[in-house]
């Protein structure tokens, strides 16, 4: 068998994943010609159908709300059936020679929480290629930012989706105890199922990128092709400063994100463009300094245990 690598891009989310997904998308088919596959059949921009794949029935997802024929467990099954042929459908027709086969999805960090769910990612990726004769090598790769920043960036996207709490109370599920920003069990299931030298942690962070930039760290540190990509666009889903995400903040609270039938309101997006002028962009300060200190030191051993070592934000 021909070996395959075979590339899943795991975010985390807040880790600069859109911006990613659609560079991918951008120099896709310059990437086609040379031999390395970027998955429309996996969900564009990002691998959302991938994703929706490997959840356990139990678990409800807004693509399943979507596509309410796949909604229920014999939904589920057509839909598996389904996106695995497309699978393989989309690599026999790819290029030959076949270098790698990549895939993008930020939400395998907060929607995936089993290794079963995993196992059942890896067994269709390798039963998808075997049957065309290829033996995939893996290769995870996720960025980690520390989780006083990740949990200040997610604070846009509560937001960003109509959310209410004051800061203080959704800093309050920043916790070892919760999952999403446990790097140490994120990493344990991911290696559990793939192996320990397949997963490959990246810090996210202006200084620790190649070329300053997660995109081109990204393509640099997987040594993809270059020569011939298509220019950057600008930077995507950036956060509002720290005024404007209090603006946003009281905004949410008398005017719904979305309508009664779940379409976007168009006033709250007049608004939001509006604070977004006037309060403009920027990595949001919201944590003071003693409890960013409080939650470095509660993910020390955590962090460490995982084989990530962030440097103290002291040293700013």
């Amino acid at each position: 068998m021909k070996k395959l690598r075979v590339i899943i891009h795991i975010g985390t989310e807040k880790t600069g994943s859109t911006s990613i997904q659609h560079f991918l998308m951008q120099n896709r088919a310059y990437w086609y010609d040379t031999g390395f596959l970027v998955s429309e059949a996996a969900g564009r921009p990002s691998s959302i159908r991938l994703l929706a794949y490997c959840l356990e029935d139990r678990k409800s997802h807004r693509f399943f709300k979507r596509k309410r024929c796949y909604a229920d467990p014999k939904g589920r099954a057509v839909f598996r059936r389904e996106l695995r042929e497309q699978l393989i459908q989309e690599l026999s027709q790819a290029p030959n020679p076949l270098e790698a086969l990549l895939f993008s999805c930020e939400h395998f960090h907060s929607r995936i929480s089993t290794v079963a769910e995993i196992e059942r990612l890896r067994d269709l990726l390798v039963s998808v290629c075997e049957e065309l004769g290829y033996e995939p090598i893996f290769e995870i790769i996720v960025y980690l930012r520390p989780q006083f920043e990740l949990v200040e960036s997610r604070y846009h996207t509560h937001l960003m989706s109509g959310g209410t709490l004051t800061f203080k109370k959704f800093r309050s599920n920043c916790h070892l105890g919760n999952d999403y920003y446990n790097y140490e069990v994120l990493l344990r299931r991911w290696r559990k199922v793939f192996g320990v030298t397949a997963v490959h942690p990246r810090q996210f962070g202006k200084p620790l990128l190649f070329g300053g930039d997660v995109r081109t760290d990204f393509v640099t540190y997987l040594q993809l092709p270059t020569a011939g990509l298509a220019d950057f666009s600008e930077s995507l889903n950036q956060s509002l400063s720290s005024m404007g995400l209090r603006a946003l903040r009281q905004v949410n609270w008398v005017i719904p994100r979305k309508l009664a039938d779940h379409r976007p309101n168009p006033t709250w997006g007049k608004i939001y463009t509006l604070i977004k002028r006037i309060f403009g962009e920027g990595r949001p300060q919201l944590l003071k300094s003693d409890d960013r200190v409080r939650i470095e030191r509660e993910f020390m051993a955590s962090n460490h245990a995982a084989g990530i070592e962030f440097a103290s934000s002291d040293d700013d």
